[in-house]
């Protein structure tokens, strides 16, 4: 049930974030237009928004929601089938959260300096 899920938020959480950078022509939402001194590994910005995160999140649903769905049937048990859908709602609303975080330039991760 995770993998179908997974794989079912992966394209319309995909091309909304990454149609949305297109369409903006930079993955940057406010603070500097560059990548120096972006958030360590990832390079996201840390001064403002970065439009990346939430792209990122969204393309890697696949993973993330069966990961979710493995540790739910190890909890839960292999019938239950709520915590795993409301771990991808959760996932859906944190991919959300994070895109308009962007929107609205605040960096991911923004008390890291």
């Amino acid at each position: 049930h995770g993998i179908v899920l997974g794989l079912g938020l992966v394209l319309p959480l995909t091309l909304i974030t990454a149609g949305f950078m297109s369409g903006w022509g930079s993955h940057h939402m406010g603070g500097s237009s560059s990548d120096a001194g972006g958030l360590w590994l990832m390079g996201w910005s840390r001064d403002g928004g970065d439009l990346r995160v939430a792209h990122f999140f969204a393309t890697h649903a696949l993973h993330f929601v069966p990961a979710l769905a493995l540790v739910s049937t190890t909890v839960f048990g292999r019938n239950a089938l709520w915590p795993v859908r409301a771990a991808a709602l959760l996932f859906v609303g944190f991919v959300a959260y994070c895109f308009v975080e962007a929107l609205l330039g605040q960096p991911f991760l923004g008390f890291i300096d």
